[in-house]
């Protein structure tokens, strides 16, 4: 496997945060992941895009962010803000 030296990880997606039980979560912790897979809260092509997540950490990254790359400075809008306007995923 290819180990990077990213400090952290940012993947643009049309869609903005993950929604669990009714309401989007802008925080997940790594170790959840396998459990949300599992009651169908994350499915399709997001379980990729946070086992890439999952691998990032992994890797000694310290977050990877779920961003919504169809809203314009979705970006900057991470980067600058204090909240973020992603998912968070962490350890």
């Amino acid at each position: 496997m290819h180990r990077s030296n990213a400090f952290r990880l940012r993947r643009l997606l049309p869609t903005c945060k993950i929604l669990r039980d009714g309401a989007l979560d802008s925080r997940v912790r790594v170790e959840e992941i396998a459990g949300l897979v599992e009651n169908g809260t994350i499915a399709g092509g997001m379980r990729p895009k946070l086992a890439a997540a999952a691998d990032a950490l992994a890797d000694g990254a310290t977050s990877a962010h779920v961003l919504n790359g169809m809203k314009p400075d979705t970006l900057l809008l991470e980067v600058f803000r204090r909240e973020g306007c992603g998912t968070m995923i962490g350890r």
